[in-house]
Order: structure tokens, then sequence, then C-alpha cells
């Protein structure tokens, strides 16, 4: 792969799996690599791992490889199994360990296997040319170990039960690929929709997240990870339609969006303290540390634990109302709740909640 280590995504390691299958079953050909083409066009070349051949089907395997952003499928392997058919054509099916799509709203439909449009067609194409002769191809995509890696992503969140799903739109994965990473957090979104839910729970993360399901009860499709792409997420939320939607979690992340900065990363925007400290004083709550000169706080959270009950409530009120104004400063959207909790999950403070 290129210079900044990129990696493959898993409809990369499919189709190069299906092509080596193939080319074993139809010509006798035991690759130990085969060349794909991306959806852009370039032409990479992806090793295979392992080649099985019988009379009437080929076995080949890929191992998955995710470039400097490691995630669950690092080292995975991809597997596909082709057999011929009496029927003209290319048929792509889903094997033990890729998941069952069963909620609407994603790219594939209720009942078929979660492989994306996109990782489908590049398998279609990769096998294409072994398919002259009378008859066609079943392609099977399965994943050793797959149901149990599903359990770390957001699968049984989106109702794709069953193991992992196949995906890629350019084939490549690149280090730190923004695009990417809301490319599996905006289905929860459209499935949400597409399911019916009127009001949405927007939440950094897992504290957010468990604090939503304990202090309001809502259906959990009615519940989505942004992680650090508030912007992104609530833009989309808005073009969706919903109801109400509710942003929802830990001041540490969602009072950045007080100074503009609606991408959260660490990397790319200040720690929210000074935002917090700043509206502290604006609205006479006492300095946070105490009555003694201590420092402040160089935490959210410190923040918090330094504050009673009326003064805490009183400051982070008043953050929520800021947070929401800066929302509707970005959007124009008026009917947005904020909704703030401690680590614990529990209520610090709030604007527009119901």
């Amino acid at each position: 792969m290129d210079a900044g280590r990129e990696g493959i995504t898993t409809g990369t390691c499919a189709a190069a799996a299906a092509r080596a299958a193939a080319g074993a079953l139809t010509r006798g050909m035991a690759a130990d690599s085969v060349d794909i083409t991306l959806p852009a066009g370039r032409l990479i070349t992806i090793k295979i791992a392992a080649v099985t051949c019988q009379d009437d089907w080929a076995r080949a395997t890929v191992i998955k490889y995710a470039g400097a952003d490691r995630d669950i499928t690092d080292g995975v392997e991809i597997t596909a199994t082709v057999r011929r058919t009496n029927n003209a054509g290319i048929t792509v099916r889903g094997g033990p360990g890729v998941g069952m799509v069963t909620l609407a709203g994603l790219q594939v439909p209720v009942g078929q296997h979660a492989i994306n449009p996109v990782p489908r067609h590049m398998i279609e194409q990769a096998v294409a040319e072994f398919t002259t002769g009378p008859g066609g191809l079943e392609i099977e995509i399965s994943v050793p170990g797959g149901e149990e890696l599903a359990r770390q992503t957001y699968n049984p969140r989106l109702g794709i039960l069953g193991g992992i799903s196949i995906l890629g739109t350019t084939g490549i994965v690149r280090p730190m690929c923004r695009k990417a990473l809301l490319c599996s957090l905006m289905p929860a979104l459209d499935v949400a929709r597409a399911n019916g839910i009127g009001e949405i729970f927007l939440v950094p993360g897992n504290i957010g997240r468990k604090a939503v399901l304990e202090n309001f009860a809502p259906d959990p499709l009615a519940v989505a990870e942004v992680s650090n792409f508030p912007g992104a997420m609530l833009e989309h939320a808005f073009r969706l339609g919903f109801d109400r939607v509710v942003l929802a979690g830990h001041p540490g992340k969602l009072a950045k969006l007080i100074g503009g900065h609606f991408n959260t990363d660490s990397a790319v925007s200040p720690s929210a303290v000074k935002n917090v400290l700043e509206i502290a004083r604006e609205n006479h709550v006492p300095p946070p540390g105490g009555e003694h000169g201590q420092a402040a706080p160089v935490t959210i959270e410190g923040i918090i634990d330094s504050l009673n009950h009326p003064e805490r409530k009183k400051l982070f009120n008043a953050v929520a109302a800021a947070v929401k104004q800066a929302v509707f400063a970005r959007f124009g959207v008026q009917d947005l709740a904020v909704w703030l909790c401690d680590m614990q999950g529990r209520e610090v403070g709030a604007c527009g909640i119901k």
C-alpha cells in the first residue's frame, strides 16, 4: 500500500478473495496475489493467504489489513467460496460471520446479508472475466469469528445480526479517515428514521448513551453516537427531519460547541474548561475551586465536583443553553434540547427538556 500506511476495506478483501477463488475454480490458477480495481479506477495488488480448490468449488482467503488505524477487523480472515451454478450471471451472498440486515434504513434491504452495494459491485467486477462459459458463479463471503467480532461494533444497534458487515466506498482505509468514521456513525440515524423514531438522542459515546437509556428509557434505536463529529451528525439528523433532536452527554465534549468547535477531537479543538468558566463568571456562579483561593479545576468533571448542587445546576443549565444557542447559530434550528450529565450519568444541567 501507499505511504501513510493505508489499509484495505473488508469489501476489497472480499473482492480479492472472490477473484482468487474464481480463478482457481475456472482456470486452475492458485494465485498468491491478485489485482483489484478500486471504485476510483486505481489498481492495487492484494496478497492471497490461502487457496483451496475442489471439483465444483474453490475457496480463497485474504487477511484484512487496517493500515495505520487499527480496528477490530485488522488481521481477520475474509473468505470467498465460489461455486458453479446452472443459472447465468453472478450471485453474491453472505455466509457465516457476515451479518443479516433486520431493520430498514440501511443500504442493504431487510433479509439480505450486510454486503454493501459498492463491495458487492467490486466482487462482481472481480470475477466477471471468469463467467464466459455456460452457467454462472455463486460467491459466498464468510468471516470466521465474525459473529463474535460484531458484538464489538455498531451492528447489533443497527439491526445487523450474526456477523460483521462487508463495507467500503473507496476500497481503501486512510489513516484518521473522517469519512470512514462518519460512514459507520450515520447509518444509526438512517435506521432510526426509517423505523419511525421521532425523537433522536445524539450522544458523544458510551457515557452519554448509558445515561440517556437510564434517565429517559427511549427505544435503543433512538440513541445515536456522534463520537467527535457532533456537527456532521447534527446536520444529518436535521436533514432527515426528526421531530425533535436531543444533544445529550458530558459537557467535557458538548461544551466545546460553545466555542464553535463542532469537531471535538482534542487534536483540533481546545478544552471546554475555558468556555464553562466564562459562563460561570457571566452567571455569577462562585469561582469553581472553593473560597480560599485554590486554583480552578482543570477538567469539566473537576468543576462539577467542586460546586454544590444549586451552583452546579445554575451553571450547567446556562452551559446547556449556550450549547443550544451555538447549534442554532450554526444550523438555524430552534427545536433542539440539550441535556448534560456527569461521568456517572447523573443530570447536571439541561435546556429545552420537556
